[in-house]
């Protein structure tokens, strides 16, 4: 009787110690996929930034290669007959843009939102918006993981802030 419950003693012991390895081990996992997807989301993040960079400032810039020197009369957001992406063809016609997109995971693909904002800001204080044109633009690129289904935790996120001016996209321009 008394070798069967050392007996039972044991094997509950080795459960409990192998049941806690088991989640260990699944915590460890579940920190490396997190860290993948936030990986993922500042790669798609850095990409958008890359486009935008390639940008005219302006709509009036586009194809001058003139260095603009005073704040131009056009509104942010695309222009007329600009309907998306491919047809942008500077940095303000990225403003409101909203989009699905996918990145490599592991040996799959997750879903992302992918959102762009651009607003003019103060020349001498680049965190203050300006009601007026100006010759400084704040861009944010923000991603974010689509989580379905019965996912828990809060979905990954990046976000790029860049304050652009006409100098910054010809030095930017120059170095490519």
């Amino acid at each position: 009787m008394q070798q069967t419950l050392l007996a039972v003693a044991a094997v509950a012991a080795f459960a409990y110690l192998a049941l806690g390895s088991q989640r260990s081990d699944h915590a460890l996992e579940q920190r490396g996929t997190t860290a993948a997807v936030e990986i993922a989301a500042v790669d798609l993040a850095r990409d958008r930034m890359d486009v935008l960079m390639g940008m005219a400032f302006d709509e009036g810039d586009v194809e001058t290669g003139a260095l603009r020197g005073t704040p131009s009369p056009h509104t942010i957001g695309p222009d007329a007959g600009e309907g998306g992406a491919s047809t942008y063809d500077d940095l303000d016609d990225w403003n409101g843009y909203d989009e699905a997109a996918t990145a490599a995971v592991g040996r799959g693909t997750l879903p992302f939102r992918e959102r762009v904002t651009v607003r003019y800001v103060l020349d001498d204080v680049p965190a203050a918006p300006s009601a007026d044109a100006t010759l400084t633009k704040e861009v944010i690129v923000t991603i974010e993981q689509v989580v379905g289904g019965a996912a828990t935790g809060r979905p990954a996120q990046a976000s790029l802030r860049r304050v652009i001016t006409p100098v910054a996209l010809a030095i930017d321009h120059a170095t490519r």
